[in-house]
């Protein structure tokens, strides 16, 4: 399920056990793994759904 956390959390009653930070494979796999055993999980990711310019700023290293 993906939502926007700011406006899903008011109306949702959700606890989460744990918290990962970072939709990557590895984040992704992990939540999927405690997802399957059961765990509660929340996975928290600075991009948005869609791709743009402005949305990949935050991604561009110091040069």
């Amino acid at each position: 399920m993906i939502f926007d956390s700011y406006e899903a959390f008011r109306a949702v009653n959700f606890t989460a056990k744990v918290c990962i930070l970072g939709s990557g494979p590895a984040g992704t796999t992990i939540a999927r793994k405690l997802g399957v055993a059961g765990i509660p999980v929340v996975v928290l990711e600075a991009g948005s759904r869609e791709f743009s310019d402005d949305s990949q700023d935050f991604y561009r290293g110091a040069t």
